[in-house]
């Protein structure tokens, strides 16, 4: 049964959103009640959804109690949802899922979807790895890091048609915003370097890694693996439990590169 929401659903909603499927930040910047579109209740459990924009950018969100797995309630919640969002007055849509959505489902998304990302995490403890000399963000790296990120999301950011295809291509202003982004982030964001060349690099946001870049000729080698371990190792010293990040869902090499280190695969799905 599908209804709408209640005051008494509010514990019931706040139970499920922060029972792990979210990195913290995620939580603290989208959870708004007020704005939950439906709860659908099935033997005794409940899954919910609710809408919030961002940039003229819609983003949906289903999060269902682990016990609701059947293709007809996913079904169900999803299509309900997507009949009360205002499309027309928005310039995309993006939709979040604790459930992975079958084929057939994401055709019921309106518009095309450029991406499919699934959540891993880590729960486990540290990770031994080799004494190397990992440095921190200094802004003398900007302009490698930026050629970096350029070369290797250049055919992306092609196919999607997201300009500019070069990210080192952008307007000043967003250029400045990156650069004041990467300083802010300074101490969690990890560089390795062969002599003066640029490996690559990972950043991690709290207890999230948000990204990983490992240039062309070093790729294969171990190098992402020892960054993403050594920020997993820098996060758990913080005092964070577990360890979030979004890899392509079709990123074989990547996924399995993260379960070797111990992340697990969680019921999530970001489709934009």
């Amino acid at each position: 049964m599908i209804r709408n929401i209640g005051k008494e659903d509010y514990h019931k909603i706040a139970r499920l959103f922060f029972s792990g499927f979210f990195p913290t930040d995620f939580e603290k910047r989208y959870f708004v009640p007020e704005k939950t579109l439906a709860v659908l209740e099935k033997d005794g459990h409940c899954a919910f959804s609710w809408f919030t924009t961002l940039r003229d950018i819609g983003i949906a969100i289903l999060v269902f109690d682990p016990a609701i797995d059947d293709a007809a309630s996913i079904d169900s919640l999803l299509r309900h949802t997507l009949r009360l969002i205002p499309l027309k007055e928005l310039k995309g849509l993006s939709l979040i899922s604790t459930k992975r959505l079958s084929n057939e489902q994401l055709r019921a998304v309106p518009g095309p979807i450029k991406r499919s990302e699934i959540k891993m995490a880590y729960t486990k403890g540290y990770i031994e790895i080799p004494e190397v000399k990992i440095v921190t963000y200094k802004e003398e790296y900007f302009d490698q890091e930026l050629a970096l990120e350029s070369r290797l999301f250049y055919e992306f950011r092609k196919k999607h048609h997201w300009e500019p295809y070069r990210i080192e291509d952008a307007p000043e202003e967003e250029l400045e915003n990156i650069k004041k982004y990467f300083d802010k982030n300074r101490e969690s964001f990890f560089f390795y370097f062969d002599n003066r060349t640029l490996v690559g690099s990972t950043l991690l946001v709290n207890d999230f890694i948000q990204s990983l870049c490992i240039a062309e000729e070093y790729q294969r080698k171990g190098y992402g693996s020892l960054l993403t371990k050594y920020a997993v190792n820098h996060a758990l010293k913080k005092g964070y439990k577990i360890i979030h990040l979004l890899v392509f869902d079709d990123n074989t090499a990547a996924i399995g590169m993260y379960k070797k280190i111990g992340f697990d695969e969680k019921r999530y799905q970001y489709i934009y």
